[in-house]
């Protein structure tokens, strides 16, 4: 009840939030990861309710991204410091030369599995996201990212599945056309199709 009062005391009283202020404000700090070729999906040997080997993430925190983490945190601490806003408290796990991989955490958005790139010795897909070898495999996807960034991809995911479909849509000649129209009888659509093998390591 004490604190009731005192809610509506600063709401009514002072104009302010009813939230009483904070003490403490927890930061955390996300990163955007440079390319690292040992991060991988794999096949595990656990199969799934059909049978399928299931997918196994190995996902490797660089020592890159410990000293981006570590520059970061230092530079926040010096911010608050100069602008006398609060003393910031660094975790102790955070150090410039190398941080425990423990302590990091993924936001599920994997991405750079099937990178993006100008030849198939540096990627899998070309910059219209079509497989290197493979007329008429695309990938539309943030696997396709040649590197992650650290915001939310769903909207790079979208306006990258709008660029590969315009560019299949001219291709199959239908520029100009959208979802709602008709296919006209003179022209149905068909997709060739295409096999091939991969050798993955």
């Amino acid at each position: 009840m004490p604190q009731f009062a005192s809610a509506t005391w600063r709401f009514i009283a002072r104009g302010l939030s009813p939230a009483p202020e904070p003490r403490e404000i927890h930061l955390e700090a996300f990163s955007e990861q440079a390319p690292d070729r040992d991060s991988r999906i794999l096949l595990s040997e656990a199969t799934d309710a059909l049978g399928l080997r299931k997918a196994r993430v190995d996902w490797r925190v660089s020592e890159l991204t410990s000293r981006t983490i570590a520059v970061f945190a230092d530079s926040v601490r010096a911010e608050f410091d100069r602008l006398g806003l609060g003393r910031v408290c660094v975790s102790d796990w955070v150090d410039a030369s190398s941080a425990p991989s423990s302590h990091f955490v993924d936001t599920y958005h994997h991405a750079g599995t099937t990178r993006m790139a100008s030849s198939p010795y540096e990627g899998v897909v070309d910059t219209d996201c079509q497989v290197f070898g493979v007329e008429g495999l695309f990938i539309a996807g943030s696997s396709v990212f040649p590197t992650s960034g650290a915001a939310n991809p769903v909207l790079t995911i979208a306006a990258l599945a709008i660029r590969v479909a315009d560019k299949l849509k001219a291709k199959l000649g239908f520029a100009g056309w959208s979802a709602s129209d008709e296919i006209p009888a003179d022209r149905p659509l068909r997709a060739p199709a295409y096999a091939a093998s991969r050798q993955l390591d």
